[in-house]
């Protein structure tokens, strides 16, 4: 980790891209977001024992932390007391076994339940978090990703079944009940980002965060390339509509060569939206660099609190860089990934 570099982590493949353009659609871009106050968030640095490698994703369940480590351990998943940032212990071994993952596509957290995407091996996991806290036989599911329309790229868990994100407009949404053999409620809309579809679909996608709302009724989606925050409303028939889009900064983007259907990354000028985002009942939290790629590794991201008509509440300025985020129930604890100087990270915790 000393070396690693977190501003061109998810861009190794961009040296042999061709440049594409920037959006032509209309579009009138905030360029900015803009907050009713400005606050400073001192972090905490929490339990510093454990050695995270690769983390990229930080959950909240109940008294427990639970951090997602893409690399370097036998197990993804570490446990943490979220009072303490002691270690418990850590689960989901990685392999091609029943339970086990190579990689995830997406990764949430409900319930008690960690869900992981693995589309890459044509499955879902459910883990039980009571049930591997007390080392009982039975601690996951796993589900095969069957009979879809497309590509599947995430899943939530959703009443008794998932939230599954395609990627393109035969799906971008929609509801899997896999036990039913059911797959309702498709959703194929996209914000028309670029005139190009496969484009505009690639920009809605890249590095994108996807959460549900803790009552199920909100589907809340931030883009990584240009800040595009969206807010899908779920009806009680699990029918999806827009409730609201808003365009902070507008994508700029090259297409990856040879890639089929048509892929758009970033270049040094894109300005990064959302790391990552976490949601309350009352409120979205965005982490959100709004700087240029190039300048990145000089930068820090903040902290933006949405309501969820998607207007900018409080912005909140942190001094550490920080790769991941959850805020608690209560609204007034923040917890991330932070990294330090020498590329180690740690679990950070700050009052909101």
């Amino acid at each position: 980790m000393r070396n690693f570099q977190f501003g061109v982590f998810l861009l190794l493949i961009t040296s042999s891209m061709l440049f594409y353009g920037c959006n032509r659609t209309g579009i009138n871009y905030e360029n900015d977001i803009v907050t009713e106050e400005t606050l400073v968030a001192d972090v905490e640095i929490m339990e510093s024992k454990f050695l995270f490698n690769f983390p990229k994703d930080i959950f909240i369940s109940d008294s427990l932390l639970i951090v997602y480590d893409i690399q370097g351990y036998d197990d993804a998943f570490h446990i943490f007391r979220k009072e303490t940032g002691e270690y418990i212990k850590s689960f989901g071994h990685r392999g091609r076994g029943p339970g086990e993952i190579i990689d995830a596509s997406s990764v949430d957290c409900s319930s008690g339940k960690i869900v992981v995407c693995a589309p890459n091996q044509n499955k879902i996991v459910v883990y039980e978090l009571d049930r591997i806290l007390s080392d009982k036989p039975d601690s996951y599911r796993e589900i095969q990703i069957v009979e879809v329309p497309n590509f599947v790229k995430k899943a939530v868990l959703y009443d008794n079944g998932y939230i599954i994100k395609g990627n393109d407009d035969r799906m971008r949404y929609g509801i899997w009940i896999p036990e039913q053999g059911l797959f309702k409620n498709v959703y194929t809309e996209y914000p028309q980002l670029s005139t190009n579809a496969e484009i505009n679909w690639s920009l809605t996608d890249y590095a994108s965060r996807l959460r549900l709302s803790p009552d199920c009724r909100k589907l809340v989606s931030g883009s990584y390339i240009g800040c595009v925050l969206e807010i899908l409303d779920i009806q009680d028939d699990g029918c999806f509509g827009m409730s609201t889009t808003r365009y902070f900064y507008e994508p700029i983007w090259k297409i990856a060569s040879g890639a089929v259907p048509k892929w758009a990354v970033p270049t040094d000028e894109t300005i990064i939206g959302f790391q990552d985002i976490s949601l309350t009942q009352n409120y979205i939290y965005g982490l959100v660099w709004g700087i240029e790629l190039e300048v990145l590794e000089s930068g820090h991201p903040f902290i933006s609190k949405f309501d969820y008509s998607g207007n900018p509440k409080c912005k909140y300025l942190i001094n550490d860089l920080m790769l991941a985020l959850a805020v608690d129930s209560c609204d007034k604890i923040a917890y991330g990934i932070v990294m330090d100087s020498d590329g180690e990270c740690f679990i950070g915790r700050m009052r909101l």
